[in-house]
């Protein structure tokens, strides 16, 4: 009995830690660490089928992907075990390729956005992306490409 109310006691004196002792601090890393954020994520709905039992409709999750336009530029890629930068020229010809975009058309979409706003945090680059082009975006690592 007594070991069971030592290990109540030694939760409830963590929880209170936790919950009340060092509340501002987890507040402050969960912030530095991008936990604040959210996205709202519809669930997907089951196929609406006619009588012979094919698809007349279905649920499509697709993506959508933004820029920061003041981040913009070369990033740091590690190419054969050497650390290179890769100018913004090149990275939006990769996005591009993903995204079935030139690299001059993503070229203009962040210049009208800093046209527009010197100080934009915000370009759509694309609407619709699907899960793998999502996925091939999100494997390129690109600090200012968000979706």
């Amino acid at each position: 009995m007594f070991v069971v109310l030592a290990v109540i006691g030694a939760f409830v004196i963590r929880l209170v830690d936790i919950q009340v002792v060092n509340a501002k601090e987890h507040i402050e890393q969960s912030l530095e660490l991008g936990l604040s954020s959210s996205q709202e994520t519809y669930g997907t709905r089951g196929a609406i089928v006619d009588e012979n039992g094919a698809t007349l409709a279905g649920s499509i999750v697709l993506y959508d992907a933004q820029l920061d336009p003041k981040l913009v530029g070369p990033i740091d890629r590690e190419i054969d075990g050497e650390d290179v930068k890769v100018p913004w020229e090149t990275i939006s010809a990769e996005i591009g390729a993903v995204t079935g975009q030139s690299a001059e058309e993503i070229q203009a979409i962040v210049a009208a956005a800093l046209a527009e706003n010197p100080d934009s945090r915000y370009a759509m680059l694309t609407r619709g992306l699907t899960t793998a082009q999502y996925r091939e975006l999100a494997d390129m690592k690109i600090p200012y490409l968000a979706m």
